[in-house]
């Protein structure tokens, strides 16, 4: 197979690279380890909160060589409203650099999630993913923002050996990992070459690891070789691992450097850890990685999901109130796909898309249509089938029109609002929508139903039919009570047709 174009997430992470000299990357290494050490160590924050005006003092023994003033605005709070306004943090040059680059790495977040769009190749895709974007944008509000929307979650191994307590998607224990052997790099490539021609630029998106460590593979490196080789992009690698095999680790930071798409990431789980890492690892070795504290200190929540939540609801039930606060749960998910999740060891397939937790998902992600496969051909009639029965682009006249299970609507004046704990939406009752609102409300009539009485009604059918579809593209319907597109039934209705059945 041909090499593909390079990713435009990779282009735009070469940039951010090429524009910053040496001298400049070291420093921002070392702040981002001064900012490591502010996250996960609750000593350090203690000890700069005890000396305001000689934090220095405290500084120091980092060996980091930063100068505490210009740093001020990361760590005191009595200067964080300058942070974010670059304008503002002149006085404060580090602080300022860090913005400037924490600017550029949310700008990288923003392409990856903009090349899991590609509506050439795969509209009815794009078209999907889009409404999910919305959909979890209203369940979580804010949260959602750092949700990439992959196209694609691949599971190298089945089960993992770390066992975090926190772990949202309430990983299985490990049972073995698919070894690199010539008939599985076959079907491994095989499969990517499939992703690749169904989803087009949006397989770019994808990664190598879910319920999984890839630590858990000794032959990891050699997959993510065959993804950049297809694919056109070095896949983000998430590890809870990272010491367990430190040549395995550094194999991967190596491709990075060679081939850097994305900044990897190290979950961090005690701060024992947190100290391990960093003497492992250099400042400038840990440049692009990113490492996500999970460490009862962190400063950093944990999504309320999976175990996690188990464990919330264990505290709860013992009424330990100081625990459930320092722990800090927060509505979210940590899945990050709407997509494929492919499991390779027991050739499993799904298509998945984020979701707030419930007793119906208490994982953080949806399980809209699953298939086994066992070679090539079955892997692409199984997606294949996904993208042309559950990817909807419109609703038809037997779905039913129910409002999502998070969500309170309500008419308020002349608008519809929809409520939920994160966040509020409203329509203005437009006309088309003022005429059937309370049955959208109520959450028991079809499209087709809802529709006629809008026509009964005095409704211009094509107005009542955009108001409807709005409800449905902005992500507010229960997808789980429609019928999976291309499903036997009945075919779309049109709004003339309708208006004639309404009519005789």
């Amino acid at each position: 197979m041909s090499h593909p174009e390079t990713s435009p997430a990779a282009r735009y992470y070469r940039e951010v690279l090429k524009g910053r000299d040496p001298e400049t990357f070291a420093k921002l290494a070392r702040i981002k380890r001064f900012m490591e050490r502010l996250c996960g160590d609750l000593q350090f924050r203690l000890d700069l909160a005890a000396h305001p005006y000689d934090p220095q003092v405290v500084i120091d023994p980092l060996g980091l060589d930063l100068d505490a003033e210009a740093l001020r605005p990361l760590y005191d709070l009595r200067y964080a409203k300058h942070r974010r306004k670059l304008d503002e943090l002149e006085p404060w040059p580090l602080a300022k650099l860090w913005d400037e680059w924490l600017a550029d790495m949310i700008g990288h977040r923003d392409v990856i999630a903009a090349t899991g769009k590609d509506l050439e190749t795969n509209p009815a895709y794009s078209s999907w993913r889009a409404r999910q974007m919305r959909r979890v944008k209203s369940e979580i509000g804010r949260a959602s923002d750092g949700i990439v929307h992959a196209s694609m979650a691949v599971e190298l191994s089945e089960g993992c050996t770390v066992g975090c307590w926190f772990c949202g998607i309430s990983a299985d224990r490990f049972k073995g990992y698919l070894p690199y052997t010539p008939e599985n790099a076959a079907l491994w490539r095989d499969v990517l070459g499939a992703y690749r021609d169904v989803f087009g630029q949006a397989s770019q998106s994808g990664f190598c690891y879910w319920a999984t460590d890839p630590s858990d593979n000794p032959d990891y490196p050699r997959y993510l070789r065959d993804f950049h080789d297809i694919i056109g992009h070095l896949p983000q690698t998430t590890t809870a691992a990272a010491l367990k095999n430190l040549d395995l680790t550094r194999e991967i930071l190596a491709m990075e450097r060679e081939m850097g798409s994305v900044v990897n990431r190290f979950s961090v789980l005690t701060k024992k850890q947190l100290d391990q890492i960093h003497a492992a690892f250099t400042p400038d070795e840990l440049m692009m990685v990113e490492l996500v504290q999970q460490q009862k200190e962190s400063l950093n929540g944990i999504s309320d999901t999976g175990r996690a939540h188990e464990r919330k609801v264990r505290l709860e039930e013992a009424g330990k109130i100081a625990e459930l606060a320092r722990e800090n749960f927060q509505i979210g998910t940590i899945a990050c796909v709407s997509g494929l999740l492919v499991q390779m060891v027991p050739k499993r397939v799904q298509l998945v898309t984020p979701t707030r937790m419930s007793a119906r998902w208490p994982k953080g992600y949806r399980v809209v249509a699953e298939a086994d496969f066992t070679d090539a051909a079955t892997f692409r009639a199984a997606i294949e089938g996904f993208r042309d029965h559950h990817m909807r682009q419109q609703i038809y006249a037997h779905d039913r029109v129910a409002i999502r299970w998070d969500i309170e609507p309500a008419i308020e004046g002349d608008q519809l609002v929809f409520r939920n704990e994160m966040t509020t939406q409203s329509l203005d009752l437009v006309d088309g929508l003022r005429e059937i609102a309370p049955e959208v409300v109520e959450g028991r009539h079809t499209f087709g139903e809802l529709l006629q009485t809008a026509i009964q009604r005095g409704a211009n059918p094509f107005e009542a039919q955009a108001a409807l579809r709005m409800l449905f593209d902005n992500g507010l319907l229960d997808e789980e009570a429609l019928a999976p597109a291309g499903a036997t039934g009945p075919a779309p209705t049109s709004s003339v047709a309708m208006a004639s059945a309404a009519a005789e």
